[in-house]
């Protein structure tokens, strides 16, 4: 691939004239946001819901489906304040409202964003990426490919309302990442060897999410279980206020990883900084 391929690839500009004949949903991503620079794509989509000051020009009303999308973010955030890192125009960095008439939590669309990330990436070519508990899609050498940070928002009829953020590693170099980051991060470009297309891997994204929250419950734990890496190993779980230790045995319906502890009692876990172990860790 030449260089010249390369620049046009990274540089894409993602626009609503430019995403929206990409699309093939019904409702995810059918109202678009686009800016070549904001804070954070998750405030902003939570201000488009809530309102008030800071919200996007031209906005007041965030239907099912609102896309807010950005070529870099001042302020992007990880899960637990954590900073997202993210080159400029480099990689997918969106955020999608997620209207619910029915009793739904953050940890299930987790689920369903991270079975969307993975599958959209198989498709593409990129070879054993995996899903890493709670909610990172990592390459085939662990290293982590995508991040998402799902938060509730307010509605002002308080009815249910979630924004489901994802940031996903796409053109990038080795050398594009941070010193610190380059022995534990990836991009698609580094997994296939060649540049893509980020505008037409979004609207793959928008069309995988679309099919995995409309699985049924248990069909998209079971999508997901065929998909992760953590299940079955040993693990070591940062809490709030203390470390565990133990096998990831399980998943339960509401999306809490299942913990079998050192001492044979089996702990659910909402969230968590996990890392895998070796047997000579443990």
């Amino acid at each position: 691939m030449d260089g010249s391929r390369d620049a046009l690839l990274s540089s894409q500009p993602i626009t609503e004239d430019s995403l929206r004949p990409l699309l093939r949903t019904e409702t995810l991503g059918r109202v678009i946001y686009a800016f070549a620079t904001c804070d954070s794509t998750n405030a902003l989509a939570r201000r488009l819901i809530e309102g008030g000051p800071g919200a996007p020009p031209g906005g007041g009303a965030a239907p099912h489906g609102t896309l807010v999308v950005a070529d870099w973010q001042r302020a992007g955030r990880g899960r637990g304040g954590g900073v997202w890192h993210a080159g400029r125009g480099k990689s997918l960095l969106f955020s999608v409202v997620l209207h619910s008439e029915e009793e739904q939590n953050a940890g299930l669309i987790t689920l369903a964003a991270s079975v969307a990330v993975a599958e959209a990436l198989r498709n593409l070519g990129v070879m054993g990426c995996a899903i890493k508990w709670p909610n990172d899609v990592v390459d085939g050498a662990g290293r982590k490919m995508c991040g998402i940070l799902c938060e509730r928002a307010t509605r002002p009829d308080d009815a249910n309302a979630f924004v489901a953020g994802i940031g996903l590693n796409v053109n990038q170099a080795p050398e594009d990442f941070p010193p610190q980051l380059r022995e534990c991060a990836a991009s698609v470009r580094m997994a296939l060897g060649k540049p893509v297309s980020r505008l037409d891997l979004l609207a793959d994204l928008l069309a995988a999410l679309g099919k995995a929250l409309a699985l049924p419950r248990d069909d998209l734990l079971a999508a997901w279980r065929r998909r992760c890496a953590t299940l079955g190993r040993i693990v070591r779980v940062r809490l709030t206020d203390r470390l565990l230790t133990g096998q990831a045995v399980g998943l339960e319906s509401d999306g809490r990883l299942v913990v079998r502890t050192e001492t044979g009692e089996l702990e659910a876990l909402y969230s968590g900084d996990v890392e895998e172990l070796r047997i000579d860790e443990n």
